[in-house]
Order: structure tokens, then C-alpha cells, then sequence
């Protein structure tokens, strides 16, 4: 049995892993997380053996006789029985929760996931509970497929399971040990949950077409991503679906499919496609060459996947039209969503304090002329902007003071280093190498050295609470990141 001193330690830890690792999805998605214990002496639990354990547990579900009353009425309706299992008791807990989540999630804005069964041990068994923003959540469920063509589960989704699974694997292992003197008792990272959650999304999408095959199409994928044929890249797209299904025209179909796990011949055939021609496949074997009709209004309810190779070690998946998941270098991310003008507006007014329409509407245009470049580039909007490049001025290619433009922006862009401007949309140095100091915890090893430095500078420039600063990050796979991250707050 744990003791409470471990009790607070596991909930303190857990809370601050969620944190970090759901703040690589959005700063805003998680909310908190709980978790309850039920104390049990036998194999059979009464009403006066029964307590509840858990950091802010009443605050969103009432008292812990609330609850308890409500397992027991449960009980009653499906057991005529005096007593039963504890198992049993842990499946009734998790289903009232859900039943309780169920009915506040119409108007709280939260989004909740259960840890399934509980776990269960010889004197007490636990449930963890996580709480997200329902809004993000649902945008980035939506952002995973067509209208009319639901896509379940999602990325989002199957994230979320491999984070649920991760509590209990870590919670399972370390039960029997002093939790507070183990320093090796962690979770896996975000990039390492991700990949998990990506790799069961792609067996899910094979099984759905051949459930009896077996599943590696995830490293499939990844091996003819990386593989050149005659010196040249991968490039091109692979349309997984039912072979009758809407939407396909079918130019060439082989006499003996290839089967995907073949990724040599898969690459070979890949040098087949164009701008309108695709392999054929459906997730076990390629059977063809031919066309996908995206505007096909008969397939919207089917499900229909499309592969696309664009260039070394790097592929993105889409359901029919809409982006699911990116893969480079074989790291999983959400799709990168594009840039959102209005909110980067309502943070460059929340960071520079009395910034005009003007000035406004200039690094606006700046930052969207930015985001079009095809190459990484990176843009440092700050208020001692004049300072930075004088400090600077060893690393960086300092200038006099310029307004920057379309035309500018297109030529300053186009060398390594960061672009320096203040918040009038003046340019004071181009070329500019950023420092700041790399600390344990910070930052993000999945990502390049650009976003790393980005993230550097700006910790130790804020350390200073005078310095209003902002940065655009362009990474060369076209994501796009903003430090400090973008507020989700309604336009």
C-alpha cells in the first residue's frame, strides 16, 4: 500500500509529466488530472470499506458519498447479490464516472479519458482520470477527417490511449517500490507516445481492410520513405482503399500484386505515379496504378487513405482530402495546421502593449510572406531590438534600420540565421545567430536546432520582464511554431 507521502509525490509527478507532454499538442489542452483510490480488506467489498482518494476530486464530481451512493444503486440494478468482486466494483467506479462525465461534458468544456479497469492489487485498486479543453480536443478530432466521413479513432484519440496505458504501465511497475527515492521511475516522452499512438492509428487502417494480416504497414511506410531509386528521392502517393471503392479509377492493375512489406519493389513502383496517378493498395498489397477523384461525392462516407511521399524520410498520411498525422525522419506529429492570422494579431497585442493598426497589419504581412518561403527561416520580433543587434553584432550581419516589405522580407529570408525586427516592422540585423543557455528539461531533442535555439533565446531573454518578445519559427518541413506558443482564444 502506498503511503500518502507517495500518494502526493505519484500526483505531483504525473501532473507535471501531463503537462509537458500534452504541451507539445497545444499550451492550452490539459487541464488536470486525478486519480481515485478505493481501499478493499477481502475479496468482497462492503459500503463501510469503500474510501475515496483523489487531488480535486469533489471540486468536479461531488462528494465522495455521492459517488458511492451511485456505484451501489448501479450495483443493485445489475446484482441482486449482497456482495461481489472487487473487479466488478472497479468496473462499476469507472462506469458512474463516465456516466457522471458524461453528463457535465454538455456545458463544462472538458473532456475526460478513464484509465479502463483500474488498477487492481491486494488492498486498495486506483483509477486515474485526465481532464482536457474539449475545444482543442474536438478541432484537432475534426482536423483528421472529411465532413460526412468520420474517422474514428483518431490521432487524438489513440494518443490519448497510449498516454492512459502509460500511467498504468508506470504505475504497475513501480507499485512495490519507494516511489519518492526511485529517480528511474518515468514516463515516456511526448515523441515516444506519439510514435506509439501513430503506429497503432496505421494498424488500425490495415486491419480495416484485412483484419486477419498482420501489421507493420507504419514501418513500411517509413522504409520506402527512405529509400532512393537510381539517386532519387521518394515521391509520390499511395491510395489505400477497397479495390470497388467510389472515387478510384483503376489505369493498370498487376497480374501478381506486390505486397507492401516488399518496400524495394514498392519504391520502384512509386517512380510510376505523377501529379494525377497513384498506386493502388489496399494495405496489405499494391494492385494498380490509378486515379483518386477527390470530388467524387459518393465516396465522402467511405474510407479512403491516401500516402504521400514528400521527400527524403518524410510522408504525410490524409483520410480522403484532410491531413492526419506527418512522419519525418520516422517522428509522428498532428498535422501542421496553417497559420492563423487572427491569433497571432491578439498575441502580438497581448506582447507589445499599445502596438498600432499599422504596425499591426505590417508584421502581419511580414509573418505570412515569412510562413510562404520554402526554406526554414526565422523571425525575432522584440522590443530592444536595436540593443540585440548591437549586442549581437559578432554573430549576426547588422544593417541600418529598414522597413521591411514583401520584396525585403523575400531577399533577408533567404540566408541561414534569424531575421531581427522590432515592433514598428523595422529590420536591425539579418543573419543573426541566437544564444541563450540550454537547460535540463527544456526544449525539445525531437525537434531541429532552429526551433531549439528559438526556445533558448527566447528563456533567457525573458528572464528580463521588460523585453517584450516574439518569435516565428518556419522549420524546412513547412511546421510552424510560435514562442511563446499561440493562445487559443476565440477570434
Amino acid at each position: 500500500m502506498l503511503s500518502k507521502k507517495e500518494e502526493s509525490y505519484f500526483y505531483r509527478y504525473c501532473f507535471n509529466q501531463l503537462a509537458d507532454i500534452y504541451s507539445h499538442i497545444s499550451a492550452d489542452i490539459f487541464v488536470d488530472f486525478y486519480f481515485i483510490k478505493i481501499n478493499h480488506h477481502r475479496d468482497s467489498i462492503c459500503s463501510d470499506e469503500i474510501s475515496i482518494e483523489g487531488d480535486g476530486f469533489g471540486k468536479d464530481f461531488g462528494t465522495e458519498d455521492r459517488l458511492r451512493r451511485k456505484v451501489y444503486e448501479y450495483k443493485a440494478g445489475v446484482n441482486k447479490k449482497g456482495s461481489f468482486n472487487v473487479g466488478m466494483y472497479i468496473l462499476y467506479y469507472c462506469d458512474v464516472i463516465e456516466k457522471f462525465v458524461s453528463e457535465r461534458e454538455g456545458d463544462n468544456g472538458f473532456k475526460w479519458f478513464i484509465s479502463g479497469n483500474g488498477l487492481q492489487y491486494l488492498k486498495e485498486s486506483y483509477i486515474f482520470f485526465v481532464k482536457l479543453d474539449k475545444n482543442i480536443y474536438k478541432e484537432l478530432q475534426a482536423s483528421s477527417s472529411e465532413e460526412g466521413c468520420d474517422l474514428q479513432p483518431t490521432l487524438i484519440d489513440k494518443f490519448n490511449n497510449e498516454v492512459r496505458k502509460e500511467l498504468e504501465r508506470v504505475f504497475r511497475t513501480d507499485h512495490t517500490r519507494t516511489l519518492v527515492a526511485d529517480l528511474d521511475w518515468k514516463m515516456r516522452s511526448y515523441q515516444q507516445l506519439i510514435n506509439k499512438a501513430g503506429d497503432s492509428l496505421l494498424t488500425d487502417i490495415q486491419r480495416d481492410f484485412n483484419y486477419s494480416t498482420r501489421s507493420f504497414l507504419f514501418d513500411n511506410i517509413n522504409e520506402v520513405a527512405v529509400r532512393a531509386y537510381e539517386g532519387s528521392q521518394a515521391n509520390g502517393e499511395i491510395v489505400i482503399s477497397k479495390p470497388e471503392a467510389h472515387g478510384i479509377e483503376k489505369l493498370i492493375e498487376f497480374k501478381e500484386p506486390v505486397e507492401f512489406e516488399h518496400t524495394a519493389s514498392v519504391r520502384k513502383l512509386l517512380e510510376l505515379t505523377g501529379e494525377d496517378t497513384q498506386l493502388l493498395s489496399d494495405a496489405t498489397y499494391i494492385y494498380g496504378v490509378g486515379r483518386f477523384d477527390t470530388k467524387n461525392s459518393t465516396a465522402n462516407s467511405e474510407r479512403i487513405y491516401v500516402i504521400s511521399f514528400k521527400q527524403f524520410f518524410y510522408w504525410e498520411l490524409y483520410h480522403r482530402k484532410k491531413p492526419i498525422m506527418g512522419v519525418k525522419h520516422g517522428r509522428v506529429s498532428f498535422p501542421q495546421k496553417k497559420i492563423d492570422s487572427c491569433q497571432i494579431e491578439l498575441d502580438l497585442k497581448r506582447i507589445f502593449h499599445g502596438i498600432d493598426d499599422k504596425d499591426l497589419s505590417s508584421l502581419g504581412l511580414i509573418i505570412r510572406e515569412m510562413v510562404q518561403q520554402r526554406h526554414g527561416t526565422l523571425l525575432v520580433i522584440t522590443s530592444s531590438a536595436e540593443e540585440e543587434a548591437e549586442r549581437l553584432q559578432k554573430q549576426s550581419i547588422p544593417i541600418q534600420k529598414v522597413p521591411l516589405d514583401q520584396t525585403l522580407v523575400q531577399a533577408i529570408s533567404s540566408i541561414d540565421g534569424a531575421v531581427l525586427i522590432d515592433p514598428n516592422a523595422n529590420c536591425h540585423a539579418i543573419g543573426v545567430i541566437l544564444d541563450g543557455v540550454a537547460q535540463r528539461g527544456k526544449g525539445d531533442s525531437s525537434r531541429g536546432a532552429r526551433y531549439n535555439s528559438a526556445f533558448r533565446y527566447y528563456e533567457h531573454q525573458s528572464l528580463d520582464k521588460e523585453k517584450q518578445l516574439y518569435i516565428v519559427i518556419v522549420s524546412e518541413d513547412g511546421m510552424i511554431d510560435t514562442v511563446p506558443p499561440i493562445t487559443n482564444r476565440g477570434c
